[in-house]
């Protein structure tokens, strides 16, 4: 039987994404040079193996 990990309901609704574009957004706009490197692997970004 799988058991739920009772931390997940300590989380914040929509947490998680949100905080991971402004984190990447302010990246970007700190190092424009390293966004063309930036591999992002968020949902339906990745297309090939990792």
């Amino acid at each position: 039987m799988a058991y739920l990990n009772e931390n997940y309901l300590k989380l914040q609704a929509g947490y998680l994404f949100p905080e991971i574009a402004r984190r990447v957004r302010e990246f970007c706009e700190k190092n424009p040079e390293a966004t063309k490197k930036l591999i992002r692997c968020g949902i339906g970004d990745v297309t090939e193996p990792v």
